[in-house]
């Protein structure tokens, strides 16, 4: 298949876009100039050596000219990976979550309209949408949508948005809602995931940050685990919404200590994060041809091997 990857050098982007070179697709990549999408870049060249080469396209999904020459362009999938990811990121200024992930996602969407009707498109949503359901049921695609932070509500937005082009214009449209995700190049600091930022902080017998009482619950997914699973749904046929779950939900206090006996580093606790959610449990995923492989601690010590190989 000939694919177009929307923040294709991003964390989950250079993971899956290597998946699908490896496995014989071509693959195009669109992305926003920055130090971190070189880097990437660098990386996923070093990862397809050798193989079909990736075309790289630099622009942003919120510029509606360019997204719809691309997608003009004629793809056989395209998948929407770009976004603003930080839930501190939205509280502190919410006009990046709701430019890139709802006006990016309507962009992304109106080309496809207009000019690749046949062409499957999948949308990377968040367990995020969900929000605090304080419930134990498990979160399935018939849960209600109640998200806490502006870039959950985005993310909801552009989840939404999606399921109503794939109802009303009959798209090739197939959206998933992954749990958090976890795994090398994973970015980290104050925009950054909990797991990388709280390695970085550790290393060298620092400090640990947990905020809140450190009890809230997470199910994680190893990064190549997920990237299978959109591969797999590229492959259907069937529109609609997935969840994305892994079964393994972890407290922040355990990775917490994982990390400080790793790097011999004290836990220090600090005032609730806004918008936090206590809990997510998803609903098991039923998907043909994929099951999770890597499990939470099995991922997460593949992780320090490899944030430790970079010292």
């Amino acid at each position: 298949m000939n694919i177009l990857l929307t923040g294709g050098l991003g964390f989950q982007g250079i993971h899956l876009a290597r998946l699908l070179v490896e496995r014989g697709d071509r693959v195009t990549v669109f992305n926003t100039p920055s130090q971190r999408a070189q880097r990437n870049l660098r990386v996923l060249k070093d990862w397809t050596e050798g193989r079909e080469p990736i075309r790289v396209v630099w622009g942003s999904v919120t510029d509606p000219e360019i997204a719809e020459k691309m997608i003009a362009a004629g793809y056989d999938a395209v998948v929407h990976l770009a976004a603003q990811t930080s839930v501190d990121v939205s509280i502190a200024d919410s006009n990046a979550s709701v430019f890139v992930n709802v006006l990016g996602t309507w962009n992304v969407l109106e080309a496809v309209r207009k000019h690749a009707r046949a062409t499957r498109l999948l949308v990377v949503s968040s367990c995020e949408v969900y929000g605090d359901q304080q419930s134990d049921a498990a979160l399935g695609v018939r849960s209600p949508l109640l998200p806490h932070s502006p870039y959950a509500a985005t993310k909801a937005a552009a989840d939404r948005l999606a399921h109503a082009y794939w109802r009303t214009h009959d798209l090739n449209v197939v959206i998933v809602r992954p749990c958090n995700i976890f795994g090398p190049h994973q970015k980290a600091g104050g925009d950054g995931a909990v797991i990388p930022t709280m390695v970085n902080a550790a290393r060298g017998g620092g400090l640990v940050r947990v905020t809140g009482t450190g009890l809230q619950e997470r199910e994680y997914l190893y990064v190549t685990d997920a990237v299978r699973a959109y591969a797999v749904l590229l492959d259907r046929e069937d529109g609609g919404t997935w969840t994305l779950g892994s079964g393994q939900r972890v407290s922040m206090l355990d990775i917490a200590g994982a990390v400080a006996r790793r790097y011999a580093a004290r836990i220090e606790h600090a005032s609730a994060r806004l918008g936090e959610v206590s809990a997510f449990t998803m609903a098991p995923t039923v998907l043909n041809g994929w099951t999770p492989e890597v499990s939470f601690w099995v991922g997460l010590d593949r992780y320090f091997a490899w944030t430790d190989a970079l010292l």
